[in-house]
């Protein structure tokens, strides 16, 4: 089925990867220019919404797979975005939350003003838990700082003592603003 970021095929990973940078980088990118985002849960809404309207309208819900904000996973910690794979059989007679038989991506989110830096740093060590309790599960942090950065220096991952195994299963989604040019950037990086 083709989607509008391509073709949605049976390597559902693939695909929900490359919904989810082109979504940033473009979407999530305009958004913000378009002022949509007041605080943090404005900025989850419209990943939410943006991700929702591209699985519904364009093959993943043929795959049972499901968006969830706030889900609480089994490890007790709730994450900002959840992209799930149900069994739609058994949640016919079974409450949805028993019906999850996938993890397949984890978001967590953080939009702050410039000079915050705990907040960032907190999220991405529940990220690094993440990653050794749902290994299979690809992982997003969805960072917009009100900042000046530049190329070089706009990873949140780069300024942790994350081993580099560990680094490489985050996928950094970032939004600042340019140094050099004062336009607002969104980039996608793996450390």
């Amino acid at each position: 089925m083709r989607t509008e970021y391509g073709l949605f095929n049976n390597n559902v990973e693939v695909n929900i990867d490359s919904i989810i940078k082109k979504i940033w980088c473009e979407k999530i990118k305009r958004d913000y220019g378009y002022k949509f985002f007041l605080y943090e849960d404005s900025l989850k809404s419209a990943l939410y919404y943006h991700i929702r309207t591209e699985l519904e309208n364009n093959g993943g819900f043929i795959y049972d797979l499901r968006i969830y904000t706030e889900y609480r996973l089994p490890c007790g910690r709730r994450a900002d975005i959840a992209i799930l794979k149900i069994d739609l059989e058994k949640a016919k007679t079974s409450h949805l939350k028993d019906s999850v038989i996938g993890i397949e991506a984890l978001i967590e989110i953080k939009y702050k003003a410039a000079n915050v830096f705990k907040d960032y740093y907190d999220d991405l060590n529940k990220m690094a838990d993440y990653s050794r309790l749902y290994p299979n599960s690809k992982l997003y942090a969805a960072f917009i700082q009100g900042d000046y950065y530049n190329d070089d220096n706009c990873s949140w991952l780069n300024e942790m003592e994350f081993d580099k195994t560990l680094s490489n299963k985050i996928i950094e989604l970032l939004g600042y603003w340019d140094s050099e040019t004062d336009a607002f950037v969104t980039k996608v990086t793996n450390s």
